[in-house]
């Protein structure tokens, strides 16, 4: 019994050797970009008013890492951090529609992100698609009320979700410029769950 899993132990690494051989300097890259934000979820606000229907922008920052690699195929890991900035519009609570003339909310939310990926190339295009899933940690949070909002205190926490899952799925094209090799894509992330 034991001498049947060395073997099998023995023969997985040589699979992986001739299967997956990618070389040391393809496997790591980094990336950076920029997001257009849209709030999937709604908050209550220290001033007892319901926020939703927000949208905004960010950026983010990632090193993605190809673990396994085959066949045009690369399975991997992406840490990473992201920041978001939308402003948020105070809404009905029971059908979160927008109320006339209600108040505005700056939210900024920061996260630290983690998640595999599979991304498949054609090789004779160099064009790929990626498809992979994100657990995010909130780090940091703010919100700021536009305008006067009398009767509470601003600095008040906002209770919300700390975590953050959702799905994400890219397109992109790679090109080499002089010895980096390039990929600009664009990605559509949904999330699981409302992230506030």
């Amino acid at each position: 019994m034991d001498d049947t899993l060395m073997r099998l132990r023995i023969l997985s690494v040589i699979l992986l050797i001739f299967v997956a051989p990618v070389p040391l300097f393809s496997q790591w890259s980094a990336e950076i970009g920029g997001t257009c934000n849209v709030q999937s979820g709604s908050f209550l606000a220290p001033c007892m008013c319901t926020f939703a229907d927000g949208n905004g922008n960010g950026y983010n920052f990632a090193v993605s890492y190809d673990f396994l690699s085959f066949a045009g195929f690369a399975m991997g890991i992406k840490p990473g951090v992201e920041f978001q900035y939308f402003k948020s519009m105070e809404v009905m609570p029971s059908t979160l529609e927008r109320i006339a003339d209600g108040h505005q909310e700056e939210v900024g939310l920061g996260y630290l992100s983690i998640g595999p990926y599979i991304r498949y190339t054609i090789s004779l295009m160099s064009f790929f698609v990626e498809v992979g899933s994100n657990f995010q940690y909130i780090v940091s949070s703010r919100f700021n009320p536009i305008g006067e909002e009398p009767g509470f205190d601003p600095t008040t926490p906002v209770p919300m979700r700390l975590q953050r899952y959702s799905a994400a799925i890219s397109a992109g094209y790679r090109f080499h410029l002089l010895l980096l090799g390039i990929a600009p894509m664009v990605t559509a992330d949904y999330p699981h769950f409302p992230h506030l």
